[in-house]
């Protein structure tokens, strides 16, 4: 059973529920009273019913989902045949201690890594032996992770991708450690083997939620981005044209080794060219060609490079990083429409949950709760797990044994006072129940203190005039005595 609070339902307390935008449409209010045996719908909500909550397909499913879901969440939501395996196991490699445990020994290889370049750690024998149980562990991370999520391990439309990358950097890394015991240290082929050591830092990316979130946006960003940069390349490789015409085989640099160095062909003016876009020591070009050429020459090189400067440094860098930003934007907004899709799968789940309970604690069948029936249900284990489990409190259940007056729960849910609850109340109650106080609920709890202080004191009032009273009764019979 989720949360409630994940569910977001905005209450109004003074009226009714108020759905959230995106979570439920009209027909699909969680006030909606359920359907009870032998009840039938009218020809109003027949016509209505195809259009009142979309269905949730079985099985294959092709919405992408990018981030927030874990694999048994993603897996709950479409109804996949992962509930048929060990639920026990699936949540144990979700657990936050294995994935911490495990992002520590991603961390931990990353550190060894580092100091195995500079300092050749691993030639000692201890350390060989604690990166081969390293492997081994994460070996042993992708088995259970194989056996609990079974064909949804590589196929998952969120975590596929991840998981064959995890999968393939340790069975790499497997292939490595064989191959260094065979092959000397100074081997090209061996070097070159070790160098993908380095992919088992890029598994941290997945360990959070946050990081694997920017690296899907940063995904889909670098892709709007290629028009940009193909554009910043056709304009690079037309200055580039240009400049080694106008520079490189000008015949007043003829001779010239720093000319040509750095404008003799076109790659080498596209480097330089590159150079000036980032702004690094740009000027030392354009003031050497002033020392060696005549004024006219040197300002159309001045202009040149301003007019390159303002064109690619100024608009197009900025214009990229526009749309960067703006692709990064989409793709959380899109995150945020997805999170909404899960929340919404949730509320379906919470609100199932719901008409189960008001159903089997409605004894007659009549669509509402009397003070008997639920204290008749309240007795009975499975509706009081359910309570708990909404995040009722069993003490609230009959109230205060040394308090008579105390509130009870049906006191709460009665919210109007006539002896029933309707299913509109149950819903109301359950949910505003978890959720947190707002302003609203604070002017209320302090309307009720000030009403309450004021009925005291005019309780106070009467009590001392009654015994003002009483105490001139007793003088008065005293002097007639």
């Amino acid at each position: 059973m989720p949360p409630l609070h994940t569910t977001r339902a905005v209450i109004d307390r003074t009226s009714s529920v108020r759905e959230q935008p995106m979570m439920l449409g009209e027909e699909d209010s969680i006030l909606g009273p359920p359907t009870l045996p032998g009840q039938v719908k009218s020809e109003e909500t027949e016509k209505e019913a195809p259009n009142s909550r979309p269905a949730v397909k079985k099985g294959k499913t092709k919405l992408k989902l990018n981030v927030g879901i874990g694999i048994y969440e993603e897996t709950k939501a479409y109804g996949s045949s992962l509930f048929k395996r060990d639920k026990r196991l699936i949540k144990f490699v979700e657990s936050k201690y294995f994935v911490n445990f495990m992002g520590f020994l991603i961390l931990l290889t990353s550190i060894i890594i580092g100091l195995d370049v500079d300092y050749k750690i691993m030639e000692h024998e201890l350390l060989q032996q604690v990166d081969w149980l390293i492997v081994f562990i994460f070996l042993l991370e992708a088995l259970l992770k194989i056996c609990a999520y079974g064909k949804f391990y590589f196929t998952s439309p969120q975590e596929r991708k991840w998981n064959i990358f995890d999968l393939s950097v340790v069975l790499f890394s497997l292939v490595e450690g064989v191959i260094s015991q065979y092959m000397n240290s100074e081997n090209a082929i061996l070097r070159l083997v070790k160098l993908s050591r380095i992919f088992r830092v890029v598994r941290l990316l997945n360990f959070s939620s946050a990081l694997s979130s920017l690296v899907t946006a940063g995904r889909a960003a670098v892709i709007s981005c290629l028009w940009v940069v193909v554009m910043m390349l056709l304009l690079f490789y037309i200055y580039a044209v240009g400049i080694t015409i106008m520079i490189g085989h000008s015949d007043t640099f003829q001779e010239d080794e720093y000319v040509a160095t750095y404008y003799g062909t076109i790659p080498r003016t596209l480097a330089t060219l590159f150079q000036v876009a980032t702004l690094d020591s740009w000027s030392a070009q354009p003031r050497y060609i002033q020392s060696k050429a005549d004024n006219f020459f040197s300002v159309n090189v001045w202009l040149l490079y301003v007019v390159f400067i303002f064109t690619a440094s100024m608009m197009m860098l900025n214009l990229l990083n526009a749309v960067f930003v703006e692709s990064i934007l989409s793709v959380m907004a899109q995150q945020k429409a997805d999170e909404a899709v899960v929340k919404k799968m949730d509320m379906d789940h919470v609100q199932s949950e719901l008409s189960k309970l008001f159903n089997q604690m409605d004894a007659d069948k009549d669509g509402t709760l009397t003070k008997a029936e639920f204290k008749e249900a309240a007795v009975d284990p499975h509706v009081s797990n359910l309570l708990v489990k909404l995040g009722c409190d069993p003490d609230d259940f009959e109230g205060d044994e040394d308090d008579p007056g105390s509130m009870t729960m049906w006191d709460l849910l009665d919210s109007n006072d006539d002896g029933k609850i309707s299913y509109t109340e149950f819903i109301k109650f359950v949910v505003t129940m978890n959720e947190p106080a707002s302003k609203s609920d604070v002017r209320t709890v302090l309307k009720q203190l000030n009403f309450l202080e004021r009925k005291s004191a005019k309780q106070n009032k009467l009590l001392v005039s009654l015994l003002t009273q009483n105490k001139q009764l007793i003088a008065s019979l005293t002097r007639k005595k």
